[in-house]
């Protein structure tokens, strides 16, 4: 899953020239280390929010510039090319004709922050749970720990957040003598829904939706991984995801 902090360090400059209807197959190159090429925007599901936004800014007007959604990546690296959508927003409120050595780069802007924006608060990690017991993760840290309020995550956001579907990717799965282990939303110390899935195998990546759930600035969120049914083995799972959308 695409990561906010992916994006951080991103810059390039457009490989060859560009006109403002142009879409398709668009080559950047690296403007070298310590800076890097725009990742790939990641796919769980076609309906998920796999994209993300970068700004051009002209190679001789630097005042010209334009904010791109990017959509997909091709080829191998260092000779990648992107599908973009155009004219998100402009200096003039136009798509531009943008010449070869315009600087590419992320920049964070309304779209990662405003209305109906996205924020991904995910743990991605080995988070491993034998058997009978009962352990908690929270957005942003996979350690494991067996105090829920060492796994609590508040927001900190300026206004409310809302999420109604969870991911999860189980990496390693091998509990026996009871069900699944749950994995359960938990906003300051309650369980908000549980996504209790009944079956599933090493390398399932699984998506439950459930009722929206609206989180404020100072609430406290933690998932919990309830495994205490099961007699023998362990579960671990390398990704554990909601995705909140800013009310607006």
């Amino acid at each position: 899953m695409l990561h906010y902090n992916d994006l951080n360090g991103v810059k390039c400059t457009l490989s060859a020239n560009i006109l403002s209807t142009d879409t398709l197959s668009i080559a950047m190159t690296s403007a070298g280390s310590p800076f890097k090429l725009p990742p790939a925007p990641d796919f769980l599901s076609p309906d998920l929010y796999r994209h993300y936004f970068l700004t051009i800014k002209d190679a001789t007007t630097p005042s010209k510039w334009e904010r791109v959604k990017v959509k997909a990546r091709a080829g191998s690296d260092p000779n990648f090319t992107y599908t973009l959508e155009r004219n998100i927003d402009s200096s003039d409120g136009s798509a531009h004709d943008f010449d070869a050595g315009s600087i590419v780069e992320w920049i964070v802007g309304s779209e990662e922050i405003g209305k109906n924006s996205m924020i991904d608060l995910s743990a991605c990690g080995a988070m491993t749970v034998n058997s009978g017991d009962v352990k908690y993760v929270c957005p942003k840290n996979p350690i494991i720990d067996a105090t829920e309020t060492n796994r609590q995550w508040v927001s900190g956001f300026p206004g409310d957040l809302q999420f109604d579907r969870i991911a999860l990717y189980v990496s390693a799965e091998s509990l026996a003598g009871g069900d699944p282990a749950d994995v359960i939303i938990k906003i300051n110390g309650s369980a908000a829904t549980g996504a209790i899935i009944p079956a599933y195998t090493t390398g399932m990546i699984v998506e439950a939706p459930f009722d929206p759930v609206t989180i404020s600035p100072a609430d406290k969120v933690s998932y919990e991984i309830d495994a205490s049914s099961a007699t023998s083995g362990s579960v671990t799972f390398g990704m554990i995801a909601l995705e909140a959308w800013v009310k607006g």
